[in-house]
């Protein structure tokens, strides 16, 4: 049982961290696209 506790914390921490990173990404991917029509 306290292992199964210990996975359902582990995966809710990597989705978290997953979301945090994939949200980051996605800002900086826009930020790069908008230098990108500037430049052209």
């Amino acid at each position: 049982m306290n292992i199964l506790l210990d996975v359902l914390i582990d995966l809710k921490d990597i989705l978290y961290f997953n979301q945090k990173v994939f949200s980051h990404f996605s800002e900086e991917e826009s930020y790069f696209k908008m230098i990108l029509f500037k430049i052209f």
